[in-house]
Protein backbone atom coordinates (compact mmCIF):
# COMPACT_ATOMS: atom_id res chain seq x y z
CA UNK A 1 0.00 0.00 0.00
CA UNK A 2 2.80 2.37 1.12
CA UNK A 3 4.65 1.34 -2.30
CA UNK A 4 1.99 3.70 -4.19
CA UNK A 5 1.94 6.39 -2.39
CA UNK A 6 5.13 9.06 -4.05
CA UNK A 7 6.76 11.06 -1.73
CA UNK A 8 5.80 14.68 -2.67
CA UNK A 9 4.09 17.67 -0.56
CA UNK A 10 0.59 16.11 -0.69
CA UNK A 11 -0.82 15.82 2.49
CA UNK A 12 -1.43 11.78 3.38
CA UNK A 13 -4.20 10.72 5.94
CA UNK A 14 -3.76 7.08 7.28
CA UNK A 15 -6.61 5.98 8.95
CA UNK A 16 -6.75 3.50 11.84
CA UNK A 17 -2.49 3.28 12.02
CA UNK A 18 -2.32 0.56 14.36
CA UNK A 19 0.89 -0.19 15.34
CA UNK A 20 2.65 2.11 12.61
CA UNK A 21 3.53 -0.60 10.03
CA UNK A 22 2.24 1.51 7.50
CA UNK A 23 3.46 4.79 8.95
CA UNK A 24 6.56 3.41 8.83
CA UNK A 25 6.42 2.72 5.33
CA UNK A 26 5.46 5.65 4.41
CA UNK A 27 8.00 7.52 6.01
CA UNK A 28 11.27 5.35 4.73
CA UNK A 29 9.54 6.15 0.98
CA UNK A 30 10.73 9.71 1.90
CA UNK A 31 7.09 11.31 3.06
CA UNK A 32 7.45 14.09 5.72
CA UNK A 33 6.37 13.40 8.94
CA UNK A 34 4.61 16.91 8.97
CA UNK A 35 3.01 15.89 5.98
CA UNK A 36 1.51 12.77 7.20
CA UNK A 37 -1.53 13.06 9.25
CA UNK A 38 -3.04 9.84 11.64
CA UNK A 39 -5.80 8.89 12.62
CA UNK A 40 -6.25 5.71 15.50
CA UNK A 41 -9.03 5.17 17.43
CA UNK A 42 -7.09 3.65 20.28
CA UNK A 43 -5.49 6.15 22.68
CA UNK A 44 -2.62 3.53 23.95
CA UNK A 45 -1.76 3.34 20.11
CA UNK A 46 -2.21 6.70 19.60
CA UNK A 47 0.67 7.46 22.27
CA UNK A 48 2.67 5.04 20.72
CA UNK A 49 2.38 6.54 17.67
CA UNK A 50 3.41 10.19 18.71
CA UNK A 51 6.05 9.25 20.69
CA UNK A 52 7.61 6.13 17.47
CA UNK A 53 6.95 8.80 14.95
CA UNK A 54 7.76 12.45 15.84
CA UNK A 55 6.42 15.37 13.47
CA UNK A 56 3.60 13.25 12.23
CA UNK A 57 0.17 14.09 13.06
CA UNK A 58 -1.18 11.86 15.28
CA UNK A 59 -5.22 12.06 16.43
CA UNK A 60 -6.78 10.14 18.54
CA UNK A 61 -10.62 9.79 17.54
CA UNK A 62 -13.17 7.55 15.52
CA UNK A 63 -12.89 7.70 11.70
Amino acid sequence: MAATVEPNDIPVLEIGAGTGSITRALLRRGLRPERLFVIERDPTLAAFLEQKFPGVQVRCAEA
